[in-house]
């Protein structure tokens, strides 16, 4: 699941690769940053501020690069939740909890529109076995209650894994 930024200076990418000074992996999703430098790739580096030992993972990026991506970490409200961070001074800071994008279920594989406007994802009920599309809006700096999106979402099929063109008009 790579993305890049809106300047194409990096990518972000999910990998269970070893974690660093590791020889072998934990089989737990972490997400990866490669710069992107004269059209070469460097060698990926761990995000240890985003990265925990649990999953981490679907990053994707506002065009002021807020990173939004879901874990299933200790702390959220059910089985994957969606967290945020800030790059600010060329470091990313502590992800802190979406709670107005997050139930008891769980939030899967987001995309947030360049412009922040919307964020659409996937949430997995696993009472039903169900997986719709879900949609919220930034309204005033805040989320609004995630609705289902009834005119794309249809019964016993799974939507998953949302994707946006770079200007964010076409799904």
């Amino acid at each position: 699941h790579p993305v890049f930024s809106k300047k194409g200076d990096f990518i972000l990418f999910n990998s269970t690769r070893p974690k660093p000074n590791e020889t072998t992996s934990n089989g737990k999703v972490d997400i990866y940053c490669s710069k992107i430098e004269n059209g070469q790739f460097s060698e990926p580096q761990y995000l240890d501020v985003i990265n925990t030992e649990f999953h981490d993972s679907y990053p994707t990026l506002t065009k002021t690069n807020k990173l939004y991506f879901n874990s299933d970490r200790p702390g959220g409200e059910g089985m994957m939740d969606i967290y945020v961070s800030e790059y600010k001074d060329g470091n990313w800071q502590k992800p802190i909890l979406v709670p107005q994008l997050n139930s008891e279920h769980s939030e899967n594989d987001l995309v947030v529109d360049p412009q922040e406007r919307f964020i659409i994802y996937n949430r997995y009920i696993a009472k039903t076995n169900e997986i719709d599309l879900f949609i919220s809006y930034n309204k005033n700096g805040g989320w609004t209650n995630p609705e289902p999106m009834i005119t794309i979402n249809k019964p016993r099929i799974w939507e998953l894994t949302p994707t946006l063109s770079l200007d964010g008009k076409i799904l």
